[in-house]
């Protein structure tokens, strides 16, 4: 029910085009949302909020809600979830709701940390294109809350900004 729930999401939110533009954009969105959820109940950790294509380009990549020494490792944990999303094609969180449906760990796919990371909720979204839902682009990372808290930042922002 969870996995069918993830596809779901990664059919209903695709881009009609992506360029560096939009991945700013979305990039700010996603941080002034993060602050509206501080503002409106009360301080919540910082997150990092990265965008990257498959091919590695860093579009968009910031701090919010703090400082970047209190995020030290949430970059590596950003980009894990990115290399999980690369590698499958999927968001993180369905990687991992897949995984403990069937019994598998990470580990015999060769998804060692800090390399990859798949993890409940994982703030990890594939970015598609409505005319070409079979050629993924890049992913969304977001680091810092409840992997379920990542996750929902990314998709709710989605659900506005497309």
């Amino acid at each position: 029910e969870k996995l069918a729930g993830y596809l779901q999401e990664e059919r209903e939110h695709r881009f009609p085009y992506f360029t560096a533009a939009v991945a700013f954009d979305l990039g700010l969105a996603l941080r002034a949302r993060h602050i509206s959820w501080s503002a409106s109940s009360g301080p919540r950790n910082p997150v990092v909020i990265s965008i990257t294509t498959f091919s590695g380009a860093v579009l968009f990549q910031c701090v919010a809600g703090g400082d970047p020494p209190d995020a030290a490792d949430l970059g590596t944990w950003a980009l894990a979830k990115s290399n999980t999303c690369r590698r499958f094609g999927h968001s993180s969180a369905f990687v991992e709701c897949r995984f403990l449906a069937t019994g598998k760990r990470a580990s015999e796919f060769g998804l060692d940390w800090p390399e990859y990371v798949a993890v409940g909720g994982g703030a990890q979204f594939t970015t598609l294109l409505a005319n070409a839902p079979a050629s993924p682009l890049g992913a969304i990372a977001v680091a810092g809350l409840s992997h379920n808290d990542d996750h929902r930042l990314i998709i709710e922002t989605l659900a506005v900004f497309i």
